[in-house]
């Protein structure tokens, strides 16, 4: 909900403080209280099972590389070369014996180590259920910091199935890296969809789902159900068939009423998941405080047919790809809001306080198009920059 002028009744709790969606020295603080000491999703395990074989990710506005050494170890570091900065790892993917420094001809093992003694800047790694998370200097375990997370991970990610990474894509929006980190659309409220509006929401009842909302640590989980497909294409995507409409083995059986799952992971992670075939992960990397680069990996179970796999990425090219019927939605919505904080069109951001909910509870249940989600989010945001979200108060918030 935005709000342009003061409302009666509003109280300052539920509003956020505008500066923080521009301001240069609250982002250079977010990079190293909220990315470099916090656990940022990189990427899954498939993408380096084999020793030598590498993916790069960011942690924050910090390139790193994540590597399998021969000993079969994952490592993490810094991709900058430890004498001139320049970049060692030479591609988004692929396999090497080392990294090297085109710049200084320094020459990199898969641990890292040069021949003259130095060594690339590691970063901690932690694998669970083949989701790598990495940080430069975590404050807490990576169990400790997740929370009620990790136990959503079980219901999502099937154990003992072998996963691949399917397809890769990405866009840019001028707008700040937070402005995405609205889980199930909640706050940039579900009619700002076109295809929402006239597809998934007279027919699919989706405003009747409930989110868990884990206060303590600004994340939000919620489920979706199964969509009317033959309604759905004859609005928009025409042919085009759901993977939920095609044989694929293996499939999990979802509790009933469920066809899968959104949800958000502090600090900058989204995800969407239909447990036993496919799930994505959003990441949102910041560039600066007014340009974000939204990182998408699609993952699919292993050993799918190519005509399967085809169906998969047919659906996410409509629906999440840079042209598709979501994305476009949710880019020129937050980049209109960054314009107007930045001509001062807009005063003031509200977040609405839905009657009845309990902040003193670890996890409650929240109308999914409500924004007790989005409220928590700033909230442990909050905490971890020693800065108040609300707006006009200088105090520090006590941890």
């Amino acid at each position: 909900m935005l709000k342009s002028e003061p409302e009666k009744g509003i109280s300052p709790q539920a509003e956020l403080r505008t500066d923080i969606f521009s301001d240069l020295a609250i982002f250079d603080a977010e990079m190293t209280k909220v990315f470099d000491q916090g656990w940022i999703f990189l990427g899954h395990r498939c993408e380096a099972r084999e020793p030598g074989r590498f993916f790069c990710s960011e942690i924050g506005c910090t390139p790193v590389v994540i590597c399998r050494g021969t000993d079969g170890r994952l490592r993490g570091f810094v991709d900058a070369c430890r004498i001139c900065g320049e970049s060692v790892a030479l591609a988004q993917w692929g396999a090497t014996e080392s990294f090297a420094c085109v710049q200084a001809h320094q020459r990199y093992n898969l641990s890292g180590q040069a021949a003259d003694g130095g060594a690339l800047e590691p970063i901690e790694i932690d694998d669970f259920h083949g989701l790598i998370y990495g940080s430069r200097a975590p404050r807490e375990k990576l169990l400790d910091y997740l929370g009620p997370v990790a136990e959503s991970w079980n219901e999502i990610i099937e154990h003992g199935v072998e996963w691949e990474l399917l397809m890769t894509f990405n866009y840019y929006a001028d707008a700040n890296w937070k402005a995405y980190m609205q889980p199930g659309d909640g706050y940039h409220v579900q009619s700002l969809h076109k295809i929402f509006s006239k597809a998934i929401m007279p027919r699919a009842g989706f405003y009747g789902r409930k989110a868990r909302v884990s206060p303590a640590y600004g994340s939000i989980l919620l489920t979706y159900p199964p969509l009317d497909y033959d309604h759905f294409r004859q609005i928009a995507w025409r042919d085009v068939n759901s993977p939920e409409e095609v044989s694929i083995p293996g499939l999990s059986v979802l509790q009933e009423g469920v066809a899968g799952y959104i949800g958000m992971v502090f600090p900058n992670t989204l995800f969407t998941a239909r447990n036993g075939w496919d799930f994505k992960m959003y990441q949102i990397m910041p560039r600066s405080p007014e340009r974000t680069l939204v990182f998408n990996k699609v993952y699919c179970r292993a050993g799918l047919t190519d005509a399967q796999k085809h169906v998969i990425q047919k659906e996410q090219d409509l629906w999440s790809g840079p042209m598709g019927l979501n994305a476009q939605d949710d880019n020129l919505n937050f980049e209109w809001q960054q314009k107007a904080l930045r001509g001062n069109t807009l005063s003031r951001l509200t977040i609405a306080r839905h009657p009845g909910e309990d902040n003193g509870q670890a996890e409650f249940e929240s109308p999914q198009d409500g924004e007790a989600g989005y409220r928590s989010y700033f909230k442990r945001w909050s905490r971890l920059m020693n800065l108040s979200y609300m707006p006009d108060a200088n105090q520090k918030t006590t941890k």
